[in-house]
């Protein structure tokens, strides 16, 4: 349910985020996702219609589309491992899962398909409430699919294909496609995605709601701040049990001293000095550069997470383990559990689209740098870089809203990360601006000028309703699919996938 929740809350994959090429595409690399290799099944065609509920078709484009998505999640999320669940070069219908987690499906061919039917009803049912409730796609909305379809039909030209051929070959979604299908797909999938949006705004949390929340999961919403050594004695394979006994030993009146030097009042740093007298220059600005952690966020069920975050613990506390190879960690806690009540963000930005030829990798720069100082000089700054936003930014989905992101964290996906860190950055002020690389795969697609517009409201006071809101919206889809009933033609859903 989680999953479908975010999925909804972000926007589907294909609208989101701007790449190469002015396209819109997935901001998860699933370059090297393996697909299955050709053997005799013949797939279904994308076009024909595989389900329909309450005057909505179901196209096999449609299903294909989210056991593809589902499929592909998974093998990002184990890529490391995936040979602990199936062989990605063999057909999965040849595949039964031995996994103790999936062992209820018959193959991985029937585990993706349940994924692909589930996130798909989700999808259906909220299209189905908003054609109840009257909700339509606007007409900009409407121009937004078919400029992205528009967009397909100009990569399969260049690909010299037609347009089927290019949605099997570069997107995984099987033979018989056509514009048509997709339009109408992507159709039904953002009018249910506005819906859900429309839902999510509607449910109310009040101050109390939040209140409560943060006093009952205080972790939750907490951050630590402390330092943390790690001492290890000097032996190896070859060393008697003699000579590993007196390393051990020899670890441990490091520690000591260490510790006693923490306690009278020294700083970590200089403590660390005193123990190691005769490391080099770059040995000690390592250890300067990888002891303090601040703003650490609570792990449940992490043995140094849960001490740190203990409502018994206080500033200066110190806790020293031993493991059973006489590794010594020693952490001191420098500010205890506190509320994340640093302001969430809200910054504007212009896109500079190197694939567009108006700008290339010298000028864009200096167009930025142009804007910067435009921007230091404005009295109204946050003014000035909103009409700029429009006179310059290729962004089609922020250009005529001043390029405004809203609620922006330093976990939030909805910009590249360089460019989130950058917001981030300790000493960044209000009005700040700057610009930042966009590369895609190696190669530099353009330019992200970012600006920060103002602060919102504490975060975990945004994090808290954020949470609240998506339980709520979780209990919904669970209300309104209680009664969807899909019927599936099975012989087209045995053929969505090799």
């Amino acid at each position: 349910m989680k999953k479908i929740v975010l999925i909804l809350l972000s926007f589907l994959l294909v609208f989101s985020y701007i790449g190469c090429n002015n396209t819109q595409s997935d901001t998860t690399d699933t370059s090297n996702t393996p697909i299955s290799p050709n053997d005799d099944i013949t797939l279904a065609d994308g076009d024909k219609i595989i389900a329909s509920v309450d005057g909505i078709d179901i196209s096999v484009y449609a299903l294909r589309y989210f056991y593809v998505s589902a499929y592909r999640d998974f093998y990002q999320t184990n890529h490391s491992d995936i040979s602990k669940y199936f062989d990605p070069n063999l057909p999965l219908r040849d595949q039964a899962p031995t996994h103790p987690d999936y062992k209820e499906y018959a193959t991985w061919y029937d585990y993706f398909l349940s994924i692909a039917k589930r996130d798909l009803e989700y999808y259906v049912a909220f299209a189905r409430d908003a054609k109840k409730d009257g909700v339509q796609l606007s007409a900009e909305e409407k121009e937004s699919i078919n400029a992205t379809v528009a967009e397909m039909e100009e990569n399969a030209a260049s690909y010299d294909a037609t347009f089927s051929e290019y949605m099997e070959d570069f997107e995984m979604m099987g033979p018989g496609v056509t514009p048509d299908t997709v339009k109408d797909a992507y159709s039904l999938f953002q009018l249910a995605t506005k819906y859900s949006r429309i839902k999510y705004e509607s449910f109310n949390v009040t101050a109390n709601d939040i209140e409560k929340e943060y006093l009952e999961n205080k972790k939750d919403y907490s951050t630590v701040d402390y330092n943390i050594i790690t001492i290890v004695p000097k032996f190896d394979a070859t060393s008697t049990e003699e000579e590993k006994e007196t390393a051990k030993q020899e670890a441990l009146g490091k520690a000591d001293a260490f510790t006693s030097y923490i306690e009278s009042g020294k700083d970590f740093y200089e403590a660390y000095k005193l123990i190691y007298p005769g490391l080099t220059d770059t040995e000690y600005t390592e250890f300067l550069n990888s002891y303090s952690y601040e703003k650490v966020e609570y792990v449940k069920d992490d043995t140094l997470s849960e001490w740190l975050f203990n409502e018994e613990r206080k500033d200066g506390d110190i806790n020293k383990t031993v493991d059973t190879q006489g590794k010594i960690k020693i952490v001191q806690l420098v500010s205890s559990a506190h509320k994340i009540d640093d302001s969430i963000l809200n910054i504007r930005y212009i896109y500079i689209d190197l694939s567009l030829n108006h700008y290339n990798e010298v000028t864009a720069p200096t167009l930025a740098k142009e804007i910067i100082d435009q921007i230091k000089q404005a009295e109204d700054k946050d003014k000035k870089f909103k009409d700029l936003v429009a006179l310059y930014s290729n962004d089609t989905n922020t250009n005529k809203t001043g390029g405004l992101i809203e609620n922006i964290i330093p976990s939030s996906t909805s910009l590249p990360q360089n460019v989130i860190d950058w917001c981030f950055e300790d000493d960044r002020k209000l009005y700040d601006c700057d610009y930042q690389k966009y590369e895609s795969y190696g190669v530099i697609c353009g330019y992200f000028i970012t600006f920060i517009s103002s602060y919102g409201r504490p975060y975990y006071e945004y994090i808290i309703e954020t949470n609240l809101k998506s339980k709520m919206l979780s209990d919904y889809i669970e209300n309104i699919t209680k009664n969807l009933t899909l019927e599936y033609d099975s012989s087209l859903s045995s053929l969505i996938f090799k």
